[in-house]
């Protein structure tokens, strides 16, 4: 007779309901994604420790005569009572779950007990939830629902996860408290249905019906939430326009070479700062003289910190002279927030919540606003790189900011790197650690110029005793620049103008005695050396420009502008140069983002210094520019009647490359000139300015429009009291409108029959023009499927030609045009 090994007991099953509590703990731990939190939370085992809690506050808040009805949340504690009872198999199998229950509780009324509408808000939340609970005890003992015990389970700590998120942001309640309590009704919805199905006869299949709903539902809410957020973030930030500095901080990492800032590293100060101890300065002045290459050591700490993944958030701002008149304290301010939320979904709320005129109008109140905000996103480091380069009274006003930041935010680390001014040196010595780089960064550049001539020795063949040689005419130029790191960067980039290397060896014999002596051979270059006058005017005339524009140009706008032959009006400018303007000018010039601008502030200064021979004349540049930019809108290619197919062609020509910057700046152009000396209105210059703007008057004329009876006076324009009554017309009007197009949006009316979601034409300071500084919402056309950078180029410039022929701005009837379907009505608003 045969025998057979008995059969192994099957492995147990799980269970179902331990399984759903287990994912409910799960899914609340890495939602709340705080360690520290969570352990505080399971400090709390029992309901004595809530009660005794509850009590405590009753009692401060009755000798405090601020009695809120803590009685309200009684109901809620009975039932979380009645449901520990009726949980108790999980709670022995694991404790966590009561601490899950009490704690959250115990924590929520501690953080809101000093406020009154947040602790209003929770009371009233808690009581709403606590009479739509059952009895949780009675229900179980008659139908022993353990899965559906799971559900209430992840129904509270859904409650949980909400309002413990929430009230890390109490500074922002009344904002935001309204999107929270949408959410908060989601699981009170939930919670009301749970409760139903206790009390009725229910299957485990309809439990986990319910299981998806919850998912289907909070994926609803979590996808409609986002996109609402999306788009009025969106909105938000292309109305501000900050500046975010990422491409400025990328150019400044390839120029950036191996150890030039190893020494700020390791210094003590430094170290304690970049990892926020206690005993750090919450403050770091990152002083030097011009061209002590603070910018690189900034950069070098950008990267630095966001290497460390314990060093929390870094926002930067590069500010630089080319863009000194547009550059403001709020402007600043208004990067570092939006620096700060574009990444954080819950602070995005916060900002879109807040009132958009204090937001853009109060600097004192956009700070307020960043200060809250820091606390909100752990450590911060602050790094304020270039601000000596900011309007004199503008840099003050930042940094009386930035102080006080500073000072209110324990989480904060702010740097500020510049020169020390005297208006800075005042307010920064007493209130921050100072780190001074000139004195410091000899072997930096030593580096710098070690890494540059061990590249330059691999692309040319050099026996030995040549490398020798250039090694000895290169040692001297590190103790020569005397801390100027600018230096050194100029004479080894101009080496690359030299054709010969006997050339670059005479360069090096004899060095410049200092930085302007550097900058001076590089002007003796341009206006001795080019091969011919035409090439000599050609390259004063860029650097003139540079210096005088009241904006940045792009490499595309300068050539055009410098092809453009003034008083012609027949000429069209085709968009197609091989111009290089950077090697006809030198290494003073860069090309950063497209734009061209100068590698350093002492640049311009010199270059326009009246103390040096041949000096750019700023009135005669600002002038020229001006010239330029109005003989190229009387064009033929600017006639407002000119047809579609022509329109076309020049668009692809690279005929309109000019149109923004010419448009926005014409008239800020004049006004620099006025204020740039003391002008003789009866000078042949200005004869040929009013010639060229009564040619603008007479071609661009709006014959129908009727100025209003009453209109108000421009002080900035008492400039121009003196010039001809024609002339001061056509400048009144743009004035108004620049006065205007301000404040004001441009809208776009949509034709029902199609389907767009939403489209809106908004400004920046400048006026539509500018750069089509349009400000296009969503545009989205369903029915015709159009491709959308199409859709949007073509609009903005059927709507700028638009508005062109409009006499610059003044007022016309609606303009409807037909765009692939869609119809575009522009409501064009008096200049």
């Amino acid at each position: 007779m045969s025998s057979s090994a008995p059969c192994p007991d099957p492995a147990p099953r799980p269970d179902p309901a331990e399984a759903a509590f287990n994912k409910a703990i799960r899914e609340f731990k890495i939602g709340l994604k705080n360690e520290a939190l969570y352990s505080e939370i399971l400090a709390t085992t029992s309901a004595d420790q809530v009660y005794d809690l509850t009590d405590a506050l009753q009692k401060d808040q009755t000798k405090a005569n601020h009695l809120r009805n803590l009685a309200k949340i009684q109901p809620y504690l009975n039932r979380l009572e009645g449901y520990c009872g009726a949980i108790d198999t999980f709670v022995q199998a694991k404790p966590e779950i009561l601490a899950l229950v009490w704690g959250p509780v115990k924590l929520l009324l501690q953080w809101a007990s000093n406020l009154t509408k947040p602790l209003d808000a929770l009371i009233n939340t808690l009581g709403e939830i606590g009479r739509l609970l059952p009895e949780f005890r009675r229900s179980a003992e008659m139908f022993g629902f353990n899965d559906l015990l799971a559900l209430f389970f992840q129904d509270m700590l859904d409650f949980y996860l909400i309002t413990l998120k929430f009230f890390e942001f109490q500074a922002f309640f009344e904002a935001l408290w309204p999107k929270r309590k949408q959410k908060i009704e989601g699981v009170i919805d939930r919670i009301t249905r749970h409760t139903t199905m206790l009390r009725n006869d229910v299957r485990l299949e309809h439990i986990q019906e319910e299981y998806n709903h919850r998912a289907s539902s909070m994926e609803h809410f979590e996808n409609l939430d986002k996109a609402t957020r999306r788009t009025e973030y969106g909105v938000l930030e292309r109305n501000v326009a900050p500046t975010f500095y990422d491409a400025k901080l990328d150019k400044l990492r390839g120029s950036f070479c191996k150890g030039t800032g190893s020494w700020l590293l390791s210094d003590t100060h430094m170290g304690k700062w970049l990892e926020a101890t206690e005993d750090s300065s919450k403050a770091i002045w990152l002083r030097g003289i011009p061209g002590a290459g603070k910018t690189f050591l900034a950069a070098g700490l950008v990267d630095e910190l966001r290497s460390k993944s314990s060093a929390g958030r870094v926002i930067f701002t590069f500010l630089s002279h080319a863009l000194r008149d547009t550059t403001s304290a709020l402007s600043v301010i208004h990067s570092l927030i939006f620096q700060l939320t574009r990444d954080d979904s819950f602070l995005q709320d916060v900002v879109c919540e807040v009132s958009r005129g204090t937001l853009c109008s109060d600097l004192s109140a956009a700070t307020d606003i960043l200060i809250k905000l820091l606390p909100c996103s752990g450590r911060v480091h602050i790094i304020i790189d270039g601000l000596d380069e900011v309007d004199e009274k503008e840099r003050v006003r930042l940094l009386e900011e930035m102080l006080r930041v500073s000072e209110k935010s324990d989480e904060a680390r702010i740097l500020v790197s510049c020169r020390a001014e005297h208006d800075l040196k005042a307010l920064l010595q007493p209130r921050s650690t100072e780190i001074r780089v000139d004195t410091r960064n000899m072997d930096g550049i030593q580096a710098y110029v070690t890494d540059y001539y061990s590249r330059w020795f691999q692309s040319h063949d050099f026996d030995p005793e040549e490398k020798e040689e250039f090694v000895s005419l290169f040692s001297p130029i590190a103790g020569r620049a005397k801390g100027m790191f600018m230096y050194a960067r100029l004479i080894l980039k101009n080496l690359e103008y030299f054709n010969t290397i006997d050339e670059v060896r005479d360069e090096l014999r004899v060095l410049p005695t200092d930085l302007d002596d550097a900058y001076g051979r590089i002007f003796s270059r341009v206006n001795e050396k080019l091969p011919s006058k035409t090439v000599r005017d050609k390259a004063r005339r860029i650097l003139g420009w540079i210096g005088c524009s009241p904006m940045p140009m792009t490499i595309q706008e300068l050539e055009q502008a410098l092809s453009i032959r003034v008083g012609d009006y027949d000429q069209i400018p085709k968009g197609y140069s091989t111009l290089n303007i950077v090697h006809l000018c030198g290494p003073v010039v860069e090309v950063v983002d497209d734009e061209v601008q100068f590698v350093h502030f002492t640049a311009k200064q010199y270059f326009f210094s009246r103390q040096i021979a041949n000096s750019l004349d700023t009135s005669q540049y600002t002038l020229g520019l001006a010239q330029s930019c109005i003989t190229y809108l009387c064009q033929a290619h600017h006639d407002p009647h000119i047809d579609e197919i022509q329109f076309e062609r020049y668009l692809v020509a690279g005929v309109y490359r000019l149109h923004h910057f010419a448009t926005g700046t014409w008239f800020r152009l004049i006004e620099l000139y006025f204020r740039s000396n003391k002008i003789d209105i009866d000078s042949l210059e200005c004869s040929e300015l009013f010639d060229l703007l009564r040619c603008m008057l007479d071609r661009r004329v709006n014959a129908v429009y009727i100025p209003s009876d009453v209109e108000p006076e421009l002080p900035s324009l008492k400039l121009f009291k003196n010039v001809p009554p024609e002339v001061y017309n056509l400048l009144y009007r743009e004035a108004l409108f620049h006065q205007k197009s301000a404040a004001n949006l441009f809208k776009l009316g949509i034709e029902p029959s199609t389907k767009w979601l939403a489209c809106q034409l908004g400004t920046r300071p400048m006026p539509i023009d500018d750069r089509i500084s349009s400000t296009i919402v969503m545009l989205y056309n369903v029915t015709m499927g159009l491709d959308l950078s199409n859709a949007l180029s073509w609009a903005a410039s059927i709507i700028e030609q638009a508005l062109r022929a409009n006499n610059f701005g003044k007022p016309t009837a609606e303009i409807t045009t037909d765009l692939g379907g869609a119809t575009f009505q522009l409501a064009s608003t008096p200049r």
